[in-house]
């Protein structure tokens, strides 16, 4: 694979309750309602909507927090946002088995993500795979305190590339790189992890985030040939705005499949 000219911007919808929540650190017990400078309130069609309006993306990543926690879903929210956008969207909705991915796939979704936080088992990732199909799968790699999270015992604990190397030998080549102790808090991505993967694994795609925090980081993510970074609260508080997205050429119309969530 050969990471485009400039990563692709993937606006991030974290729902809660019903609601966009702010994410911090992955500390979900203290998640607020978010409080944006581009829309008043939480509802996530308008949210999604002022984040394009911005950005002109054309995917959107959903994580669907309730589903990654166990305790049911928005099921009803994704649908609606799959419906309503002209856009791909890639869900997070806790998939750790073949009836997950379908469930997801089944709301509209574009790309199925699935995060190592909930999957239990590298046996359980054959079965995923197809249900979903290769190209539509997203393995995200969850990583807290400088180590994978996961309900997994082959990767729960692992160092990151430790991890990657594991899911790399078994055909996963699309990763999103998550830092949690990164995001929402505009610290500056986990170059300490992006830029070894991208090394070692030059043939796999990879998005990076937690912690976008400005022009800057999308300027060092194109040069290190990253495929996207996900980009939540620097868009919110306006660290990113508009202006800066134009002048970069991400408001550009974007030459790529719509339908497959962007250039595989």
């Amino acid at each position: 694979m050969t990471a485009p000219a400039r990563p692709r911007l993937v606006p991030v919808l974290d729902i809660l309750d019903g609601v966009v929540v702010q994410a911090v650190r992955g500390e979900r017990q203290r998640y607020r309602p978010v409080r944006s400078r581009l829309v008043e309130g939480a509802a996530p069609l308008a949210v999604a909507r002022a984040l394009f309006d911005v950005t002109r993306a054309e995917a959107l990543y959903i994580a669907d927090l309730d589903a990654i926690l166990g305790r049911g879903g928005n099921v009803t929210a994704v649908s609606a946002l799959s419906e309503a956008l002209g856009c791909a969207v890639w869900v997070d909705g806790g998939v750790a088995d073949a009836a997950g991915a379908r469930a997801v796939l089944a709301c509209g979704a574009a790309r199925v993500v699935v995060g190592t936080e909930c999957l239990e088992g590298l046996d359980a990732l054959a079965g995923i795979v197809a249900a979903a199909g290769r190209e539509r799968l997203v393995v995200s790699l969850d990583v807290l305190g400088g180590r994978l999270l996961s309900r997994a015992p082959e990767l729960s604990g692992l160092e990151p590339l430790a991890g990657l190397r594991r899911l790399a030998g078994l055909g996963c080549d699309r990763f999103i790189l998550l830092t949690l102790d990164g995001v929402g808090t505009g610290g500056g991505p986990d170059w300490r992890l992006l830029e070894p993967a991208r090394r070692l694994f030059p043939e796999a795609a990879f998005w990076g985030g937690g912690g976008v925090r400005g022009p800057a980081d999308l300027r060092r993510a194109a040069a290190l040939g990253l495929d996207g970074m996900l980009v939540g609260t620097a868009l919110h508080q306006g660290w990113i705005g508009a202006a800066d997205l134009a002048a970069m050429g991400y408001r550009e119309e974007a030459a790529w499949d719509r339908a497959e969530g962007g250039r595989a």
